[in-house]
């Protein structure tokens, strides 16, 4: 029974919206997968909490209010989790109530409430609910769709990979939508049903791309459900294929390096003795542990075997990372001589000067940086960076910097003539750079 206006009530671009509300979607007895529990059915009670937080509304939400007017409560928490005992308590006979009241609400496009009411629906009618979260005005957004698929997967994956819903043609080969792989997975993992290790090893069964795509969710969810180390060991034993167990790696070693990068870092001689092409692994792992210890990683890259171009590409994409969160531990990092290649070192070191001049708006302390080019390898590159260091600080400084310029002619290039170099910069580059110093523009990385 639900709550209408003439009777009174009877009683989550894509996975990060899922795990955000695993609260709410465990009313539903669907799990979130970001712990590995499956969501059961239990009923669970609110926790008393000192210093909770207070309704946004002033007050808690009345036991008794309609959902019309839960739809237009102000606090999100508390509508999200009354919406959700609602749909809990209803069955499909309410589905055309429901949808007046959901298509009335004064909600954006795409919001949680639609996409809980999308999730019940799809319990007893997944491909009508799929159409709602998919194409309808309000509800139509990325999310839902992905949480509709994901549910249908749980309850009933051989009907979903049966579905034309989700299927498309590609080369005479039936595959999945690429937007539904993930979903697809996910729920799969979560029903416990089997048959999805060999759906993903099947080459008749999915295409390469969707392999490759699906395999590393697959790896995730058992990384989350099972631990890191045994994640692994299973994966010697799995029965897939060399190149099958490669793409799992790729996606469990992924994970694993986010927290616990050493035992990544040590399973590549295994899975290389295991005969398993971890080509392309060791930057993989480095992207990972870079997310919260950027020093330990690029430390790590620079002592791995590797292309010097495959090295300079990722040390460049970690340390550009870096410089977003911690400008003054990059420079740290560069003088204490931990880049072995010398022009490495000049371009991030570059590209630690043009940051710290945004994020700075270019009010900084010239001679310093000035000191930071000093610091770089090349002659013929300090002499450059001098010309486009002073360049910008004509722009901040015009007549500080034109006396340094004067004063250190012997230290840049002799032609063509430095000073008009200086004095001429691109105008719309200049015209950006009194932009960002008058706060016209947001802080750039």
């Amino acid at each position: 029974m639900i709550s209408t206006p003439e009777s009174g009530p009877d009683a989550a671009a894509c996975f990060r919206v899922f795990c955000a509300l695993g609260s709410i979607l465990f009313l539903f007895g669907v799990g979130v997968g970001c712990d590995g529990s499956g969501g059961g059915g239990a009923q669970v009670s609110d926790p008393v909490i000192d210093g909770m937080i207070v309704s946004s509304a002033g007050e808690r939400m009345p036991p008794d209010l309609p959902l019309r007017d839960v739809l237009r409560h102000p606090d999100a928490l508390e509508r999200a989790e009354r919406v959700a005992q609602i749909l809990r308590g209803s069955g499909p006979g309410q589905l055309d109530f429901l949808r007046h009241e959901f298509g009335g609400a004064p909600l954006d496009h795409g919001e949680i409430e639609y996409t809980l009411f999308a999730i019940w629906w799809a319990r007893f009618d997944p491909l009508a609910a799929a159409d709602y979260a998919e194409f309808d005005i309000r509800a139509g957004f990325p999310g839902m769709v992905l949480a509709v698929i994901r549910t249908w997967a749980r309850a009933d994956p051989s009907a979903v990979l049966e579905s034309r819903r989700i299927a498309k043609a590609r080369e005479g080969l039936r595959t999945v939508r690429d937007e539904f792989a993930d979903a697809l997975v996910v729920g799969w993992f979560e029903s416990g049903e089997p048959g999805l290790e060999e759906w993903l090893a099947d080459p008749e069964s999915v295409s390469p791309e969707i392999r490759a795509r699906a395999l590393r969710v697959y790896a995730r969810m058992r990384v989350l459900r099972d631990g890191d180390q045994q994640t692994l060991e299973w994966s010697r034993n799995s029965g897939f294929s060399p190149p099958v167990e490669r793409l799992f790696l790729i996606g469990a070693l992924t994970v694993i390096a986010q927290d616990n990068p050493q035992l990544a870092a040590d399973w590549l001689p295994i899975a290389k003795a295991d005969g398993i092409d971890i080509g392309t692994f060791v930057p993989r792992i480095a992207y990972a542990w870079a997310d919260h210890d950027a020093r330990g990683a690029l430390d790590w890259i620079v002592t791995e075997t590797l292309s010097a171009k495959e090295r300079n590409r990722a040390i460049q994409r970690i340390a550009n990372r870096w410089m977003r969160r911690d400008e003054e531990g990059v420079r740290h990092w560069l003088d204490s001589g931990a880049v072995k290649g010398k022009s490495m070192g000049d371009a991030i070191r570059h590209r630690w000067l043009n940051t710290h001049l945004k994020h700075h708006r270019y009010q900084v302390d010239w001679l310093s940086l000035m000191d930071q080019v000093d610091k770089m390898t090349s002659e013929r590159g300090r002499k450059n960076e001098r010309i486009w260091l002073s360049q910008r600080w004509f722009v901040a400084a015009p007549a500080e910097a034109e006396a340094w310029v004067l004063a250190n002619l012997d230290r840049l290039p002799a032609k063509p003539d430095p000073m008009h170099r200086v004095r001429n910069l691109d105008p719309n580059l200049r015209g950006a750079i009194e932009a960002a110093m008058s706060d016209e523009l947001p802080l750039q990385n």
